[in-house]
């Protein structure tokens, strides 16, 4: 059963109640903030890691493993300041924002049409970070690493 729901036209994202597992639900061809970052991805031929210009490797664009606490969480070492969303989704509530060089236990993480988002605990409420972005509507970014446990 689905315990949260929200989204657009586009895409539907939400929370299993069994094991709250995240989940999104999307038309086929996303909700277009996939595209973008596709074209991007093209014109420049790598993510850069935050805001160098570093391209990131395979590794670090990859979804972080959950491997921590029986495979109960992961760390995360943020290079941004990064918006934390209510749900997967970029058109979804901004909770906050977590700085960068802030590392972050993160408790789910699943791959949608615009990349990977992993979910986080801050204090009694949860939101998701988005893996990667555009800055300034050009440069594919990505957001964050995989961190070890002693950095989280």
């Amino acid at each position: 059963m689905v315990t949260a729901l929200g989204g657009n036209q586009r895409r539907i994202t939400g929370e299993l109640e069994a094991g709250g597992a995240g989940i999104v639900l999307e038309r086929a061809d996303g909700d277009g903030s996939g595209t973008a970052l596709s074209s991007a991805l093209a014109r420049h031929r790598c993510y850069y890691l935050g805001f160098t210009q570093d391209c990131a490797k395979p590794e670090q664009v990859s979804r972080p493993e959950l491997t921590e606490g029986g495979g109960a969480y992961g760390v995360i070492d943020v290079l941004v300041n990064l918006n934390v969303r209510s749900q997967p989704r970029r058109d979804a509530p901004s909770l906050g924002i977590v700085p960068a060089d802030t590392s972050i236990k993160v408790n789910d993480c699943l791959q949608a049409s615009d990349g990977i988002w992993c979910r986080a605990a801050f204090g009694e409420n949860e939101g998701w970070l988005a893996k990667t972005a555009l800055r300034q509507q050009e440069w594919p970014i990505v957001t964050y690493v995989a961190g070890t446990p002693e950095t989280g």
